[in-house]
């Protein structure tokens, strides 16, 4: 019974229920952070241009998915990444 437990918890858990949005920019953010370690300059939109030459953008985005909110968001998080790499 416990090992069924766990398998369910596995299965609720997985990834298959993130949405492609969410794929993107997970992948979005984290090449951008990736790029940010290796950049001396921690340069946000070079590592935003790294990122969005690597993740691709998926074909089966929800319809009502507004795209430039969306990398408004992923913007914003890697200027804040930029920001806290750069004070360490």
């Amino acid at each position: 019974m416990k090992t069924v437990v766990v398998l369910l918890g596995l299965l609720a858990a997985s990834p298959a229920l993130a949405s492609p949005e969410d794929d993107y920019v997970a992948c979005l953010v984290g090449r951008a952070g990736v790029a940010l370690i290796n950049n001396a300059a921690k340069d946000a939109d070079a590592a935003q241009a790294i990122a969005y030459a690597q993740c691709a953008q998926p074909d089966n985005m929800s319809p009502d998915v507004d795209l430039d909110g969306l990398e408004d968001m992923v913007n914003f998080m890697v200027i804040d990444m930029a920001k806290g790499e750069a004070g360490e």
